[in-house]
């Protein structure tokens, strides 16, 4: 981690809830990604080296056409995916000599495994240009990998990112399952779930450090160092910069955890039960359900509005009558007649029993007896119904 004031106002676990609050509930689509590092990475510059390096990446002139370019070819990939799927099932089919099976499709093409499928993209490229249908925007994209040094990796360079897409989902999943605002609702994980934090936590590498005074080490000034490996090589500027930010974002989310499963002070992270964000713990701590105030209130207008709602439901009549009643004031006033509801009793009898029969006459009597009176005294006050 670093240090500065721009990290001092930077809190821990910050850095995973900023992505994942970004990417949001709605499906990742490569359209997400440049949007999602302008936002997040400038703000944590200075948490790792890495990102710092990756701050100053995003806006080099010379990186970031190439960044734009591999993000269009992404999109380019995951559109195939979407609507021509049975196309591209076709096609891989052909070139494995019988049927795939969904799950190695998608593993193949958004998975970022070249070999799982054993077919020769290179001889097989003309056949999947002239399958596949391509937008006018796009051709100049596929004419661009289509380039006589590299026709072997056309085909790869269209799906070579999509898999940032899933890991981004699998964050969110994890989440999801870790930081519920009620903790009833807190799930476990799954062993492949472990397996692929790991594969990004365990690449730190950490180091603990301090300064030599006269051969002498002060161990209460340790610092711990995480080198996080050696990155570059062999990577293309997308690949780089979506695995810096996901490691960052994925150990910092093992960190806050590991935080607040030691100390019971650290209140640890929640998703607000209004909006859906994810958010610190504030003082509240386990009985803490939304990420603001705002949020709190505009749950607490939603539940007024339904109980005012109900409670207009209930004073209404289900089954009624109605009777001309000429003694209102309005009626009075302009010389007409409006409608009064009159209740009728729900048998609770069998329908043409002689209960039934008995209080259908009953109703028929009240119903009558109201429009005779009201007919004979256009004068007086609303008719009473009583008998």
């Amino acid at each position: 981690m670093g240090t500065g004031k721009s990290v001092d106002r930077l809190e821990l676990g910050g850095l995973w809830r900023g992505v994942i609050n970004f990417v949001g509930d709605d499906v990742v689509t490569p359209d997400l990604l440049l949007p999602l590092l302008d936002t997040v990475v400038p703000r944590w510059a200075g948490w790792t080296y890495f990102l710092g390096q990756l701050s100053r990446k995003l806006v080099d002139s010379e990186d970031r056409p190439q960044l734009e370019y591999e993000v269009a070819c992404a999109r380019i990939g995951h559109r195939l995916w979407v609507e021509q799927r049975e196309q591209l099932a076709g096609w891989a089919a052909r070139s494995e000599g019988g049927a795939i099976t969904r799950d190695q499709l998608a593993s193949w093409w958004l998975g970022d495994q070249r070999d799982l499928l054993a077919c020769d993209e290179e001889k097989r490229l003309t056949q999947f240009l002239k399958l596949m249908t391509f937008t006018p925007e796009e051709v100049p994209i596929i004419d661009r990998l289509a380039d006589r040094k590299r026709r072997d990796l056309v085909i790869y360079r269209v799906r070579e990112h999509l898999h940032w897409l899933n890991e981004l989902e699998k964050l969110r999943e994890l989440s999801m399952k870790t930081w519920p605002a009620d903790q009833r609702q807190r799930r476990g994980w799954t062993p492949e779930e472990l397996s692929w934090v790991n594969s990004y936590y365990g690449d730190q590498a950490p180091e603990v450090s301090a300064e030599t005074r006269n051969g002498v080490v002060e161990p209460m000034e340790l610092e711990s160092i995480s080198s996080e490996g050696n990155l570059g090589f062999g990577m293309t500027e997308l690949g780089y910069s979506m695995y810096v930010l996901m490691r960052a974002a994925v150990i910092d989310f093992i960190d806050e955890l590991l935080e607040a499963s030691r100390f019971p002070g650290v209140r640890g992270s929640l998703r607000c039960i209004d909006c859906g964000k994810f958010a610190g713990r504030r003082a509240l701590g386990y009985g803490q359900l939304y990420c603001s105030d705002r949020c709190k209130k505009r749950a607490a207008k939603r539940r007024y509005r339904m109980r005012a709602r109900q409670r207009e439901s209930r004073k209404r009549p289900l089954h009624s009558g109605t009777v001309d009643d000429p003694g209102s004031r309005r009626g009075r006033k302009a010389g007409q007649t409006h409608r009064v509801g009159v209740i009728f009793r729900r048998s609770r009898y069998p329908k043409g029993s002689a209960h039934d029969r008995r209080l259908a006459t009953s109703d028929r009597g009240i119903s009558q007896g109201a429009g005779n009176r009201g007919a004979r005294d256009q004068q007086r006050s609303p008719p009473s119904f009583d008998q």
